[in-house]
This record gives C-alpha cells, sequence and structure tokens, in this order.
C-alpha cells in the first residue's frame, strides 16, 4: 500500500501543469493544478496525505490511500459545481494562532463506506453515530495538520470541535469570497472516491507563509 504522500516530483509537475513519469504511470488522479503561489501550502497538503492514509486504514481496517490531486482558488459557484448533489460536510475551524473557517467536504459515497467499514455494516444510513464517525475521523486528520504546522514554527493553532452535516451541496457554509479549495481522490478498500478540504485565504496564506 502506498503511504499516499506526493513526491517533489509530482508536486512540481503539478505546479508546471505537467506530469512526472512516475505519477502518470501509478494514477492519472494525480494530475491537477496547483494555484500559482502556494507551492509551499501543496507540499504542505501532499505531505500530510501519508498520515491522512495510515489513519484511514487504521480506523477502517481497509486499505486507503489519500492523493492530493488539486489545490485551487475557488468561489462558491465554482466549487459547487464539481460536488455531488448530496455531501457530508465537516465544519472544523482553526482558532488560537491561526484562526479561520475551515471544511471537509465528503462525497456521501465516501461518507457511507467509512461508516460500513467501521461499524462492520451495509448499506447504512448517514444518522447521528455515523456522522459522529466522521467528526473523529476528520478530527484526527485536522490534529495531523496541527501538528505538521507546528513542526514548522507555526505553535498556538488549535483545531475546533468539529460539526459533521449530511446535506445537499447547495446547503454548504462557505466563505462569502474566494477561497482555497484541496481536491483529493481516497482509494479505500480497492474504490475510489472523492474528498475536498476548504481553507479560507488568510489561512491559507497564513500556511504558505510559515512552510
Amino acid at each position: 500500500m502506498s503511504d499516499g504522500s506526493i513526491s517533489q516530483d509530482e508536486i512540481d509537475a503539478l505546479l508546471s501543469g505537467g506530469s512526472s513519469s512516475s505519477a502518470s504511470a501509478s494514477s492519472p488522479k494525480k494530475q491537477g493544478v496547483i494555484q500559482p503561489g502556494f507551492d509551499g501550502f501543496a507540499k504542505f497538503a501532499g505531505a500530510n496525505t501519508a498520515s491522512f492514509s495510515t489513519k484511514l486504514g487504521s480506523a477502517t481496517g481497509a486499505s486507503a490511500t489519500i492523493l492530493l490531486t488539486s489545490l485551487e482558488e475557488k468561489e462558491k459557484e465554482s466549487f459547487l459545481k464539481q460536488l455531488p448533489d448530496m455531501v457530508v460536510a465537516t465544519y472544523i475551524d482553526f482558532s488560537g494562532m491561526m484562526q479561520g473557517e475551515h471544511t471537509f467536504v465528503l462525497s456521501e459515497a465516501l461518507a457511507k463506506k467509512i461508516i460500513e467499514l467501521e461499524n462492520h455494516e451495509k448499506d447504512v444510513e448517514i444518522d447521528d453515530m455515523g456522522l459522529s464517525i466522521i467528526s473523529e475521523g476528520i478530527s484526527q486528520f485536522v490534529g495531523a495538520e496541527v501538528t505538521a504546522l507546528e513542526a514548522s514554527s507555526l505553535k498556538g493553532v488549535v483545531s475546533n470541535t468539529p460539526n459533521s452535516v449530511h446535506i445537499p451541496k447547495a446547503a454548504l457554509n462557505l466563505p462569502l469570497s474566494s477561497f482555497i479549495s484541496v481536491a483529493y481522490n481516497v482509494k479505500l478498500a480497492d474504490e475510489d472516491y472523492d474528498m475536498w478540504e476548504v481553507f479560507v485565504m488568510d489561512v491559507a496564506n497564513k500556511i504558505e507563509e510559515t512552510i
């Protein structure tokens, strides 16, 4: 199982709009867009996928690989166009030394798969218990991000208590102005799913300045 991290060659290929030979051979979904001026942030996000993959695999007991596919500045309308009609959103804002809105958006299919694997059940509904499972998983992901930020000298960052909801995409609470969207391909139990992470620009800029 791959550790899910993105190599420097792949980051450079994404930044240049091309693709490295290793990225093309292993998974075309690694190819994507990196927002100009956010190469440090892209390296930060790409490096964290290794920890994300390990935590998801441990929680579900299944093979798990998470890969960064793009990092782009988006407006709400263009972001919503790429989402399925129903999503699970986990709002988990930053506070302390870095403050701002922060959201994970999972496809409904991915959320159900995670709940099924953790509950050892089939055809689950996304109820309150299921949403608690998603919140716990995302909280662990963000904990890994905070640890990585501390290692990069940005100390005193706190992740708030997560709140997960199962909603139509139109009901998502997104920043009013443009924001940074990080898209991930999640391969879980040999199936491919989509996940996004939304950072307000103040937070994204702070990370870029720090890394």
